[in-house]
């Protein structure tokens, strides 16, 4: 196993069909990781919000104690011979936003990261729909354990086949 350095993930990504990361900004490339961003598909405190480049549909405002359900911008799309591994970027930690998650990316997903957010501190923090980083995310190459049985009876594959319909 090793981890994906700059040169492999943006190749994944800009050569690869279907690309690793779509849509994917070369300068949210690291050496090792690459920043996600705000996508659309927002549930704040249980109910839907539509985010989008137009200015009045653009941020997300969360209040102290709100808690909001979002998706990534970008679309992932791993191999059976890739893992990701993903948390929050330190900006949103200082400013006292919490991000729920499951870290991994499993093997063979396909689609956008389904994220909660909590404002657990004291101040109103805004996030833009396209440009505010919410995590960043590592990407293992695990060739070396291939292949991976995945169960047709396990949930991941009910859920792969439910995003491909």
């Amino acid at each position: 196993m090793y981890l994906l350095n700059s040169l492999l993930i943006h190749s994944a990504s800009e050569s690869e069909t279907p690309a690793l990361i779509n849509p994917y900004l070369r300068k949210n490339l690291q050496h090792t990781f690459y920043y996600f961003r705000l996508g659309d598909g927002v549930k704040k405190n249980g109910k839907s919000i539509s985010l989008s480049n137009k200015r009045e549909e653009r941020y997300l405002d969360l209040e102290p104690g709100d808690f909001a359900v979002i998706k990534t911008l970008e679309k992932f799309a791993l191999s059976e011979q890739l893992i990701g591994i993903f948390g929050q970027t330190s900006e949103l930690a200082k400013n006292g936003i919490q991000v729920l998650h499951s870290p991994f990316i499993d093997p063979g997903y396909i689609g956008e990261l389904e994220i909660g957010i909590k404002n657990v501190g004291p101040e109103t923090f805004n996030l833009e729909y396209g440009a505010s980083r919410i995590g960043k995310v590592c990407f293992f190459d695990i060739s070396d354990t291939y292949p991976i049985n995945i169960k047709k009876t396990s949930d991941f594959y009910k859920r792969f086949l439910e995003s491909q319909a």
